[in-house]
């Protein structure tokens, strides 16, 4: 006759082994599932939420150029992709800019310049925005029209990225009193 101890020993022992072979089968299956191609369906899924994630996103921005029949900073909305890279946000709205309108208004940045980098400063909020020299080569001149280019740069960038509380104009990696003898640009500037 069986002791309960060993009858006890038995069923634990058989329940172990149960659960042992129950494991390799499950993890074999697994293993041969991984290996079958996917079917037809399963492809299109995956297809699909590829190209939803890999679609570009884009914002709407605010450009400031001057309007012709009042000569003041006026706001342009355009659309640009966006970019995970913040810098590079801020260089694309740059070069937007540097374009010019999309509907007539008047671009009181140069024709020809570069933006050659951007730089962020996050503790003051101040961004380094560095044109070739060609802002202040071939820039009209006059104080109005130098004020219009810098508050036009300044407008822009305050406008679609809150980080930014004070801008600094370089030119050609420098920093410049003024771009054409009129307005101080030598320390960082905000429109508030």
């Amino acid at each position: 006759m069986f002791s309960s101890t060993r009858f006890y020993k038995i069923i634990f022992i058989s329940a172990i082994g149960l659960v042992a072979l129950f494991t390799v089968i499950f993890i074999s299956l697994s293993v041969i599932r991984s290996k079958q191609k996917p079917n037809l369906t399963d492809s299109v899924d995956s297809a699909t939420k590829i190209s939803r994630t890999s679609a570009p996103k884009f914002k709407k921005i605010r450009l400031y150029f001057v309007s012709p029949e009042t000569s003041e900073l006026v706001a342009e909305e355009r659309d640009i992709e966006l970019s995970k890279d913040y810098i590079e946000s801020i260089k694309k709205a740059l070069n937007k800019l540097i374009e010019g309108s999309a509907t007539g208004l008047l671009n009181p940045i140069p024709r020809d310049i570069t933006l050659r980098e951007v730089f962020f400063e996050e503790k003051p909020g101040c961004v380094y925005v560095d044109f070739s020299e060609t802002l202040s080569k071939s820039h009209p001149g006059g104080a109005t029209g130098e004020l219009l280019t810098i508050q036009s740069i300044i407008k822009t960038l305050q406008a679609n990225f809150s980080e930014i509380q004070k801008v600094q104009i370089l030119i050609d990696g420098k920093d410049v009193n003024t771009i054409a003898g009129h307005i101080d640009i030598s320390q960082p500037l905000s429109t508030e």
